[in-house]
Parts: structure tokens; C-alpha cells; sequence
């Protein structure tokens, strides 16, 4: 259960639930804003993705990601709407690629018939898959 609430004085939001017959209870403190305050603190404009893929077996992609952060600090990402993801990992000593071929593109929030690619720089350092 979740509730927003007082312990001495200050707002916490209160989680509590039950996990082999003890009873766990963390208060999270919390800021409680105004009404007239909100406008400032609205979602960033992100612009539309252009290159959109879902990944049929996200286990086997995180099983990569993760023997990846042993050998480098940043992983390579190349993909397109064709379906295909490329990792690449790169040291003095070695280069590893790892391909994912046949997925499938999503293109219902792309503005069009998008045939993008996009390629970007991943650090591995604070990733939590």
C-alpha cells in the first residue's frame, strides 16, 4: 500500500507491504509542491524518436549489455528501421560486435514512413538493466 502522510512534520510518501509474514514499511520524504508551482516543473520537449525497435527476448540483450561492461566503458549502438541493432565494444586490444537482425520496427508515434538510422555512444558505467 502507498499513501502520502506526516512523520514529524515533514511529507513522506508511506510504502508498506508484507513479505514472508513480516511486515516491511519504508517512509520516502517528499517535496509537496503547489498548485501555482507546477507549471515550472512540467516533462521536457523530447523530439520524436527516429529510430524506433522492439526487442523480442530483452533477457538475451541484457545478458549482452552485461558481459560488454566487463571489456569496455562505453558500448557503440547502431540501428535502423530495417530491424537490425548493432553493439559494438571497443578496447586497445580487442573489438566485439554483437548483431541483432530481424526485429521489428515500430512506427506508429514516427511522423511517416521512417527508413532512419541512428548510431550513438552508450556508457556502461551507471547502466541498470
Amino acid at each position: 500500500m502507498m499513501k502520502l502522510t506526516k512523520r514529524m512534520g515533514q511529507p513522506v510518501l508511506c510504502v508498506e507491504t508484507r513479505a514472508m509474514e513480516v511486515d516491511v514499511v519504508h517512509d520516502i520524504p517528499v517535496f509537496v509542491m503547489r498548485a501555482s508551482e507546477y507549471e515550472y516543473y512540467r516533462p521536457p520537449d523530447v523530439p520524436q524518436p527516429e529510430v524506433q525497435l522492439e526487442l523480442p527476448n530483452s533477457k538475451g540483450f541484457k545478458n549482452v549489455v552485461d558481459r560488454l561492461k566487463n571489456i569496455a566503458r562505453n558500448v557503440y549502438l547502431h540501428g535502423d528501421m530495417m530491424g537490425s541493432l548493432t553493439l559494438r565494444a571497443e578496447t586497445e586490444a580487442v573489438s566485439i560486435k554483437t548483431f541483432f537482425t530481424n526485429l521489428t520496427p515500430r512506427f506508429e508515434s514516427l511522423e511517416g514512413e521512417s527508413t532512419g538510422a541512428l548510431s550513438l555512444r552508450l556508457g556502461l558505467g551507471l547502466l541498470v538493466l
